[in-house]
């Protein structure tokens, strides 16, 4: 969709006589003059154009022929290759949301067919909702809300296509950045110089599939298991331990997260 130029420089060698070409172009997308003309003793540039208006590989020929009296012909002959590529990003959206908080982003989708189209959406962002597809008529715009709500704290990065039914698209560029959820609860641990005080958190499956929490526990002198394994919908227990091994006061945090259901922190 996008427009590339190669310059092709002819030199006329003569010291008084303009050349005049005609100029002949075989193949699909590319474009040029249909004349061209190269003062005495200068270089002039021939701008071809290849514009194609999906991804393809086009071979094509170039001729470029000067009339001459009573000799024949000059005839310059080019072969030309032309190749398009899977279409840029039409925008990049950088967006900032805090995790199970909805975000939401208005995308400008364009038809440039002379019919009315139908474009399906496709992402691979997790956790999204909006309308599976977009009609819009002949060449006009149209505007496209996309809502996002990520379970988990972090970066995302992925992108949403609007594919029309010949498999030809448009596609928009997505950064999330994801501050971390509210914490479930703040947990106040006390415990003797070297000896072990056992703290339990319920932990819950919503999930109709078991599942396995993945557990980052980090603080001085805290200790438990890396990860918990839950059944469908199960509710279980889980157990660490605070044993300190200097007095005083710290901090820490525990993270159950899982890729379906999302971080919990405390």
């Amino acid at each position: 969709r996008k427009a590339v130029e190669q310059l092709i420089p002819i030199t006329n060698t003569t010291a008084d006589e303009p050349w005049e070409f005609t100029c002949d172009i075989e193949g699909k997308y590319f474009k040029g003059p249909d004349k061209f003309s190269v003062p005495p003793g200068a270089t002039v540039d021939y701008v071809l154009t290849f514009c194609p208006d999906w991804i393809c590989e086009i071979q094509g020929k170039l001729t470029l022929t000067r009339r001459l009296k009573d000799k024949p012909d000059d005839i310059r002959g080019f072969v030309l290759k032309g190749k398009g590529l899977e279409p840029a990003a039409q925008s990049t959206a950088e967006l900032e949301c805090k995790a199970r908080e909805e975000c939401k982003h208005t995308f400008t989708v364009r038809n440039e067919k002379r019919s009315a189209s139908t474009f399906k959406v496709e992402s691979d962002l997790p956790n999204i909702s909006g309308e599976a597809r977009i009609t819009i008529p002949a060449n006009s715009s149209r505007q496209y809300e996309l809502k996002f709500k990520p379970i988990a704290g972090g970066e995302l990065k992925g992108s949403v296509s609007f594919v029309m039914q010949d498999g030809s698209y448009v596609w928009h560029a997505v950064h999330l950045k994801v501050k971390p959820p509210a914490h479930v609860a703040e947990l106040t641990i006390q415990a003797e110089l070297r000896k072990a005080a056992q703290v339990e958190i319920p932990i819950m499956n919503p999930l109709k599939e078991g599942m396995v929490f993945e557990v980052d526990l980090k603080g001085d002198g805290l200790h438990g298991d890396s990860f918990v394994r839950l059944k469908p919908n199960e509710q279980a227990i889980y157990s660490f331990i605070f044993s300190p091994m200097v007095s005083g006061e710290s901090e820490g945090f525990l993270r159950f997260y899982n890729d379906k259901a999302g971080e919990y922190v405390y």
